[in-house]
């Protein structure tokens, strides 16, 4: 059992169609080290409401320190790096 309770949030994001869920999964480990525990591909949206040539995924990201308790501000900072990479090399959008 881990010592240190893990912050968990899901993420939304669209995507263009071609993108792969494998290669946004690897992005999203590598964008969320070294507090990143898990992540999940929940869900996966087609249709209009992603918009022309889009698609949604809903991922569920688990963070966790070894060492300590994590603040607030320590989860959202590794979940806005994990967006940014994903913005960068995915080409993806918040969901809103």
């Amino acid at each position: 059992m881990p010592r240190f309770p893990a912050v968990t949030h899901d993420l939304s994001v669209t995507v263009p169609t071609p993108e792969r869920a494998g290669d946004a999964l690897a992005v999203v480990r590598e964008a969320g080290r070294p507090l990143l525990e898990a992540v999940e591909l929940r869900d996966e949206f087609r249709g209009s409401q992603m918009g022309e040539g889009r698609k949604g995924w809903t991922f569920r990201l688990t963070f966790r320190s070894p060492e300590r308790t994590l603040t607030t501000e320590e989860a959202q900072a590794s979940q806005d790096a994990v967006v940014l990479a994903l913005r960068t090399r995915c080409g993806a959008a918040l969901r809103s």
